[in-house]
């Protein structure tokens, strides 16, 4: 009997990752229809701008090579990176958390087309 309470206690557990533009269905409120809140709809962060950028400095400061033409006035790999994040370049996923403990992965060129 213990064993499948655990088992099913470690289903539960894992929580497959949405693809992008799967949702939830709309809520019905009375007579409006509510759409629900995806991590999708929300825009890029300002933690996941730093860290982002954070992480793509360090590449470039290890010897990563630069994805777009950097002006001079750009020498450190910190304007680097926004340089290339701004291009809208870099090939990065954000994995964003769902209420009832889902994921989200969203690719990064898309939060990018709300927040530039």
């Amino acid at each position: 009997m213990e064993d499948q309470g655990k088992d099913s206690a470690e289903e539960g557990s894992r929580t497959p990752a949405l693809p992008v533009g799967k949702s939830t269905p709309p809520i019905e409120f009375g007579t409006r229809k509510l759409e629900p809140l995806t991590a999708l709809t929300l825009p890029l962060t300002k933690y996941e701008k730093s860290r982002i950028i954070g992480a793509r400095a360090l590449q470039i400061s290890l010897g990563a090579p630069i994805l777009v033409q950097i002006p001079p006035e750009a020498a450190d790999p910190i304007s680097m990176a926004e340089f290339e994040l701004k291009a809208n370049v870099l090939p990065i996923t954000i994995r964003r958390k769902l209420p009832g403990g889902r994921f989200e992965n969203i690719p990064l060129a898309k939060l990018l087309t709300e927040w530039v």
